[in-house]
């Protein structure tokens, strides 16, 4: 039995049960892909419908033009597909769905050709005259099922043999001699006996002995371990296994695990971060949020590699807790300098409470005596909520609390999402730039205005027609290494993928459509900038950037730029002509991002603290 990744196709496109037959067959024809997905939202619930591209085709090219997809389609709940997580076992001898961070990412059908393994960017060409690069698997070893109250020993080593279908393993490519550090995280059923890290170094006499890690089985059902696996202090993939945890004895000693893999680095990292934190999701006993952070320093003498703090653990649901928060923020009253004055005063003092609530004691110590000493800060965070951006250093002197900058104000910070091939080099030769005719915002026309540009100097910027067909077309082509939407957004309830772009003609654009074939857009590792508004208030704007980033940067973005809260137009303009300046001047992500903050700072508005980036921070626009 393989897991539904490795069965799985991907060249699907997909399609929303409220479309026309009319509009659906175009997108169909504008594409080569063959299978499609149509969704449908019930509820709050989502349902995928699998098809042939021929099968689907009959359907739309027999009903009349305008009638909607799901009644061409007859879909109801109990025709839905079968839908399965990427790592779960599959058969291949039936039609489901495949599903990674809640959008279908692939399919398996018996009648949609021969099928074929994932391929991962693993296998890429040293640079010339760059390190002698080593091809490693990294696989982890661990029985199929474990009983109740008894211990095992997890396995976790490095092979000079590519992964089998069933159990892939992690494709590692880096410099003979490199160090990867190995923690093991017991998330659901188990936890971990003793020292839960250990290291393997690249091209050493002993890089094939395995690290043993023991673990005892405390809960049962489904287990969850993950395997994760660092580069001075970065993430560059993990391993997950799904033991089961029962009352029998395990059958089999080992190997029959399901594992989910995540992409490994994409290309070596040339540079390090001053400082790297990795923030990891994890719950208690009573099933309440929280997460662990590890910290990394580049510079030895500070002895900073992967050390532990926390848990620290949410008191309440951090969704909700951090909506309002932001609601909060956008209710400020600005019109007056004494409002802004105490509005800045406001933000500051949340920015304390996030960084003491936050960060342990010993961690908010540690940050305020390095503060002088990074400059560069890259924080991986497996949780969607907390706006790291916006904590507040604070600490004592001579006996009384001084407050410093915002995190985004002090740094030159960028965030990432870990297991996600990280994108040390960036391009904008070929920028596409989306800007609706409707949206009616007073800056959008100069905005436009300095995009376009930007054309020159062997840079190509195009405008995309502000509709879905359009951007299909485009996303589809793989062929623009930079995007940027300006605009409005809209948040549409409590799930992330169906945060809207609105484009001209009341057409929308949803997180969730970043897929199957469209997914083509991460080919080039494009710069994906959304500077979108809110409908309705005033001028200002909200993107959901846990939906929109997630959702790009699976598919390959190599760069995210967002807002957690509503911006304001003006503001959000000219943000935008500070940070492409200096990006295209040479600076990394990181301090072009300060610098373009700090430049828009006295507008008097919380824009400047808004902005959440996901990228390297030593990340540079190629020449």
């Amino acid at each position: 039995m393989h897991s539904a990744r490795n069965l799985s196709r991907d060249d699907f496109i997909l399609l929303e049960g409220g479309w026309s037959a009319r509009f659906s067959l175009a997108i169909l024809e504008a594409g080569q892909s063959a299978a499609v997905v149509v969704h449908r939202l019930q509820g709050d619930r989502d349902y995928y419908y699998l098809y042939t591209r021929q099968e689907a085709e009959n359907f739309l090219r027999a009903a009349p033009p305008d009638m909607p997809v799901e009644v061409v389609l007859d879909l109801h709940e109990w025709r839905a597909s079968p839908a399965l997580g990427a790592g779960e076992a599959a058969t291949g001898d039936r039609a489901v769905v495949i599903l990674e961070d809640g959008r279908p990412v692939g399919y398996v059908h018996p009648q949609a050709g021969a099928l074929r393994a994932e391929i991962l960017e693993g296998g890429r060409r040293p640079r010339p005259g760059g390190p002698r690069l080593l091809q490693r698997n990294l696989q982890a070893d661990f029985p199929a099922s474990v009983a109740l109250g008894a211990k095992a020993v997890l396995r976790v080593k490095l092979s000079r043999r590519r992964g089998r279908p069933e159990k892939p393993g992690l494709e590692v490519l880096q410099p003979a001699g490199s160090e990867l550090d190995v923690i093991v995280q017991a998330r659901r059923g188990f936890e971990v006996e003793g020292e839960p890290r250990g290291r393997l170094v690249v091209g050493s006499p002993d890089e094939y002995t395995p690290l043993r890690f023991t673990l005892r089985a405390i809960e049962p059902g489904e287990g969850d371990l993950r395997v994760i696996v660092f580069r001075q202090g970065a993430v560059i993939g993990y391993l997950r296994l799904t033991p089961q945890v029962g009352p029998a004895p395990a059958e089999a000693p080992s190997g029959g695990e399901r594992v989910q893999f995540g992409q490994p680095l994409a290309e070596v990292q040339v540079e390090t971060p001053d400082l790297s934190l990795h923030i990891e999701e994890t719950w208690d006993g009573a099933g309440r949020h929280g997460f662990v952070m590890y910290l990394s320093a580049s510079d030895a003498s500070l002895h900073l590699n992967l050390k532990k703090f926390g848990p620290v653990l949410f008191q309440s649901e951090p969704g909700p807790f951090f909506g309002d928060f932001y609601r909060k923020i956008e209710g400020l009253p600005l019109t007056s300098v004494d409002e802004q004055s105490r509005a800045s005063r406001e933000l500051e003092g949340w920015g304390v409470f996030l960084f003491e609530n936050l960060f342990p004691p010993e961690a908010q110590e540690l940050l305020w005596s390095l503060r002088g000493r990074i400059r560069t800060v890259f924080i991986q965070s497996a949780e969607p909520w907390v706006p790291w951006e916006l904590c507040r250093l604070t600490g004592m002197e001579n006996g009384r609390k001084i407050e410093g900058a915002f995190f985004c104000e002090a740094f030159e910070m960028t965030r990432w999402l870990p297991g996600t091939g990280i994108k040390p080099a960036l391009h904008l030769s070929r920028l596409a730039v989306v800007v609706p005719a409707s949206s009616g915002l007073p800056y959008s026309a100069a905005e436009l205005e300095f995009l376009l540009g930007l054309a020159g100097n062997g840079r190509q910027v195009e405008r995309i027609p502000a509709r879905y067909l359009d951007l299909f077309k485009a996303f589809s082509a793989g062929s623009y290494d930079g995007w940027h939407f300006s605009g409005h957004g809209a948040a549409r309830g409590k799930d992330p993928n169906q945060a809207e772009m609105i484009l001209d003609e009341q057409e929308t654009l949803t997180p969730l459509r970043l897929s199957g074939e469209a997914a083509n857009l991460g080919r080039t590792s494009p710069l994906v900038f959304l500077n979108a508004c809110q409908i309705g208030q005033g001028g200002m704007s909200l993107t959901d950037a846990g939906g929109w980033a997630r959702q790009f940067l699976a598919a390959g973005a190599g760069a995210f730029i967002g807002a957690h809260w509503a911006i304001y137009d003006r503001t959000a303009y000219f943000f935008a002509r500070e940070l492409y300046s200096r990006l295209l001047g040479g600076l990394p992500v990181g301090r072009a991002v300060r610098e373009a903050r700090l430049a828009v700072k006295p507008a008097g508005d919380p824009t400047w603290l808004a902005y959440t980036v996901f990228a390297h921070p030593l990340a540079r626009i190629a020449r």
